[in-house]
């Protein structure tokens, strides 16, 4: 007897669930730095509700796990640079931010684990950490400076490429590297690789093959302070790691390079010993989150009463001599056991 149709359906919907789930058929790059980077899962049947990644259960779910230790691929990515081409919500393509090689037990090779809305794909697909795709930053010169001031990373770097900023700049298009830089960050802020119309500041190897060189940048905002740093490479390269780069400050931490306020002027310079004169402070990246910022004249402190990024006003301690102005913005660190500050000297009489 020939099914009827509610027969067909039940046949349709068992066979499609058996033969038309979610399916793996490549992951890119095979090969990654110890620090970890983008990987492309293509395939099908895959969830397009990407912004369910806090939900227990519904979108894409990726992990990679060898005999000991599992890492989360963060999907949707938060860094857009690090999408070479982003695109919307796919079925066939998931891309996600794998995190650094997690301790030392078992395997380099990782296994992909992934959940698709709840369902476990099988599959047989598995990346593998290597230290010698790992970028490293082995020197910042200098070690600080202020916010807008040009530094240069030296390394291994990989490439002199920076999207075709660089393009066939040795003289042949031969001569340009498959991957290429994509991003440095300072802490959370970008730290620019060209100027306002988009030529590279610099960017070189040391020589047509080797994968050590040097990029000069500028940092982004107006954060005072201690910052770590980290290269971006496209494909299999990824993030960096620091390699003997780092120096402490005063609080014990550790950083690559540490950004510091700049004074310009300071009006008047003379003031009645009573105390009670407005001195006028001018400069640049002054903190008035806080109490983060504080002006001493000799050993008193001079109290502020407006501040922004460029100024800051305070006024005069009694004083009866000559003694000297000094802005303290939490910058103190230690190299060798020199302790360093921005200060500048004036008189108030």
């Amino acid at each position: 007897m020939a099914p009827n149709l509610v027969q067909c359906l039940l046949l349709t919907a068992v066979f499609g669930r058996t033969f038309g789930g979610p399916s793996v058929t490549d992951v890119q790059p095979q090969r990654i730095g110890f620090m970890g980077g983008t990987i492309t899962i293509t395939g099908t049947g895959f969830s397009e509700d990407v912004f369910n990644q806090f939900d227990p259960v519904l979108g894409n779910k990726v992990w990679f796990a060898n005999e000991f230790v599992s890492v989360s691929c963060q999907n949707p990515i938060n860094w857009s640079f690090l999408l070479e081409n982003p695109q919307d919500p796919s079925t066939t393509k998931i891309v996600c931010d794998l995190p650094a090689r997690l301790g030392k037990k078992g395997s380099n090779w990782f296994n992909l684990q992934l959940k698709v809305d709840g369902e476990e794909v099988q599959n047989s697909k598995a990346i593998e950490y290597r230290t010698d795709y790992t970028p490293e930053i082995r020197q910042i010169v200098p070690r600080y400076g202020k916010p807008g001031d040009l530094m240069t990373i030296r390394g291994r770097i990989f490439t002199k490429e920076y999207g075709n900023s660089n393009f066939g700049d040795s003289g042949s298009v031969e001569a340009r590297r498959e991957e290429s830089i994509t991003a440095l960050m300072l802490g959370t802020s970008p730290c620019e690789l060209t100027d306002e119309l988009g030529n590279v500041y610099n960017m070189q190897l040391d020589s047509t093959d080797s994968d050590y060189g040097t990029i000069a940048c500028k940092p982004a905002g107006s954060f005072i302070g201690p910052v770590n740093a980290t290269l971006y490479v496209s494909g299999k390269y990824g993030k960096s790691k620091v390699n003997g780069a780092y120096s402490v400050n005063s609080k014990g931490q550790l950083f690559v390079y540490h950004t510091l306020p700049e004074i310009t002027s300071i009006s008047p310079n003379t003031g009645g010993s009573m105390g009670g004169t407005h001195v006028t402070i001018k400069g640049n990246s002054f903190d008035a989150f806080g109490d983060k910022t504080k002006v001493k004249i000799g050993s008193t402190a001079c109290e502020i009463f407006s501040i922004n990024n460029n100024e800051l006003i305070c006024s005069t301690p009694p004083e009866d001599s000559c003694q000297e102005l000094v802005l303290v913005q939490e910058v103190f660190f230690t190299n060798f056991g020199k302790k360093l500050k921005e200060t500048l000297p004036t008189h108030l009489l």
